[in-house]
């Protein structure tokens, strides 16, 4: 992916797996320590709980438009987020429709976002598509990210903690730049990199953007 490659141009090592469909991060570390982080990705929801339960895996960590996400501050009950945040039923949708679909909502993109994104299908016989996340393991995802109470254990992590949140423009946005201005407030360990305007997906929107950031923090020290 454009992202890892992107990275890997400036710090050999730095690793940056996906650990859900919400939260990504970058974990600088021993390589010989990846496997351990895959076996743990079976137990966080986000690379922010993976640094405060083992903060002997990571150097530091970086989340992609995440990091802080509370839901059940934005939602009265796990039945309300949960009818809003369900993924489209996409399943039997014509794999030309989808892309044109992706296309015109991505207009402006790298060609490998596109081809990220359209990767998260299978294609099968028919031409259809069906995600590779089943809906089942997609809303246990997003039960996990419900559950999750970041901002319960941000002030006891003791790594580096670079946020790099989406800013949108829209009335979300604005409270979600109170919450990122709070945190790096009260905490030193604490940075954010704003992009504005982009997208969740920031760091396939501007894969080399976002990785110059990362490395920024990395040889500044930060991340070191």
């Amino acid at each position: 992916n454009q992202v890892g490659s992107a990275v890997g141009e400036f710090d050999d090592d730095v690793a940056a797996p996906r650990l859900t469909s919400h939260d990504r991060a970058v974990e600088s570390h021993r390589r010989d320590e990846r496997g351990e982080i895959a076996d743990d990705r079976r137990h966080v929801v986000s690379v922010v709980e993976l640094a405060y339960r083992r903060p002997d895996l990571v150097r530091g960590v970086c989340a992609v438009d995440g990091g802080l996400i509370q839901l059940s501050d934005r939602f009265a009950s796990w039945e309300s987020c949960a009818e809003v945040l369900a993924p489209p039923m996409l399943v039997g949708t014509p794999r030309s429709r989808f892309e044109s679909m992706i296309r015109n909502a991505y207009r402006g993109w790298p060609e490998t976002a596109i081809e990220g994104t359209l990767a998260n299908m299978e294609t099968l016989d028919d031409g259809s598509i069906r995600p590779w996340l089943s809906r089942e393991r997609h809303m246990r995802v997003l039960r996990g990210l419900w559950d999750h109470r970041p901002h319960d254990i941000v002030g006891a992590i003791t790594r580096p903690l670079l946020l790099t949140p989406a800013d949108s423009g829209d009335a979300h946005s604005i409270t979600k730049r109170d919450d990122y201005e709070r945190f790096t407030q009260r905490h030193e360990h604490v940075r954010v990199e704003w992009f504005s305007p982009a997208h969740h997906d920031l760091h396939a929107q501007y894969p080399e953007r976002w990785a110059s950031v990362v490395d920024a923090h990395v040889t500044g020290g930060f991340l070191a």
